[in-house]
């Protein structure tokens, strides 16, 4: 319920603030998190390399399979404790090593720190703040906050639920770290129901009954606090999603109006429900009816068939769904939206995260280049990887990567 609150009083404080015209809340361009410098060892194909980082803008160039994009990883590993590549860390060792280490020193405000990851195969990875071992890798997430754009954002667009469903709460988890134990306990109760569900099938028998109970009022009590959070974060993107697709678009997509809202597994409707700050006790009623209407069907098919993990996030342009109907350009900067939106609301609780983007411009037209470059200029800290230095329309500092070595020699790029 806590987690609930505090994003729901973060939210309100922060939108009456804006309304009042008051200068107390935190400005992305006042404050933010940058790197100063960036060791891998045993990273991908890096067997050892380090990268002297400045504020504002700085280029990686490079052709492809050269190492652009696992430098990139990198600091997005060091924001999450995941790569948004690959499921399984052993594929992030080099070939050649028994471990990966990221190092990173981390400057915010007037505050630095340093941060080592140590991923190891078959065993237990490491994570040390400032030199003190941490007892989890997520312990040290929070110190280095990045946020990716790539050309696998358009599964936002185009994929499944699960990838929507992702998207949004991987920014819910950013915004309040809190958020993260909620989802890994709402899907060990989801495990421990439908293992349960499968054994009553096999059995066909009501021995089972009150621990079922028991399960799934546990998945509807997590589940309510997930959806309602869920409701809130698609409230808090919409109209920075709107904004940012217009000023990407050209004259006659700027008219046009993207929806984003959630559409959750349930056999009720959450358009009554306060989105800015949905009451969780009403959510959770509504879940549990759902659960309770489908329980016969649940038995038979041996899995639960109601709850978050079978949510979608709907996007819509002009009232269609993106994902049929959008052409590739509107879909692109769609996409783009979502991210820009993202960074926007964590912008507003806490210190501006570390923009990186992953052969982006190789991917638009010369038109959302400029605009695209034109919005992310004065950034704090942005990295961008790019095969053809002439897809990108904005000057920085320049290094180039080849077979996971760098060229020491940085150099100012202008444009």
């Amino acid at each position: 319920m806590s987690l609930l609150v505090d994003a729901g009083a973060s939210l309100a404080k922060y939108s009456a603030l804006c309304s009042s015209g008051a200068q107390h809340y935190p400005r992305w361009w006042e404050i933010g998190v940058h790197l100063r410098s960036l060791e891998l060892t045993g990273w991908r194909n890096y067997e050892h390399a380090r990268f002297w980082l400045q504020t504002g803008v700085n280029l990686i160039f490079g052709g492809n399979g050269q190492g652009k994009t696992s430098l990139l990883e990198a600091v997005q590993y060091l924001a999450s404790g995941r790569s948004h590549r690959v499921s399984e860390d052993e594929a992030l060792i080099h070939f050649e090593s028994s471990q990966a280490t990221l190092r990173a020193d981390v400057v915010s405000g007037d505050r630095s720190h340093r941060v080592e990851f140590a991923l190891r195969r078959g065993q237990r990875n490491q994570a040390r703040v400032n030199g003190i071992s941490q007892a989890r890798l997520q312990d040290a997430t929070g110190f280095v906050r990045a946020i990716l754009f790539s050309p696998e954002d358009m599964a936002i667009v185009r994929g499944d639920p699960a990838d929507r469903r992702r998207f949004l709460d991987d920014l819910l988890t950013q915004r309040r770290p809190a958020y993260r134990a909620v989802r890994q306990d709402y899907e060990r109760a989801l495990r421990q129901r439908n293992a349960l569900l499968r054994e009553l099938r096999r059995e066909d028998g009501q021995d089972g009954d009150e621990a079922l109970a028991a399960w799934s009022e546990e998945l509807v009590n997590l589940g309510a606090r997930i959806v309602a959070a869920r409701l809130m974060g698609c409230a808090a993107l919409r109209e920075p999603i709107q904004r940012y697709y217009r000023q990407l678009m050209d004259e006659h997509g700027s008219q046009r109006n993207v929806r984003l809202m959630l559409d959750p597994a349930t056999t009720g409707s959450v358009d009554q429900l306060d989105e800015l700050n949905p009451d969780v006790g009403e959510v959770t009623q509504e879940l549990r009816a759902a659960v309770a209407a489908r329980s016969r069907e649940e038995r038979q098919r041996g899995t639960s068939l109601v709850g978050p993990h079978r949510d979608d996030v709907c996007i819509e342009l002009d009232g269609l769904p993106v994902r049929t109907h959008a052409s590739q350009g509107e879909a692109w900067a769609i996409a783009l939206a979502l991210r820009l939106a993202s960074r926007e609301l964590l912008c507003t609780d806490h210190d501006a995260p570390i923009t990186l983007l992953d052969d982006v411009f190789a991917q638009l037209d010369d038109h959302r280049r400029r605009r695209l470059g034109a919005l992310c200029s004065d950034w704090e800290q942005v990295l961008i990887s790019a095969a053809v230095p002439d897809d990108v329309p904005m000057s920085g500092r320049g290094v180039k990567v080849m077979d996971g070595s760098v060229d020491d020699a940085m150099h100012e790029r202008e444009r």
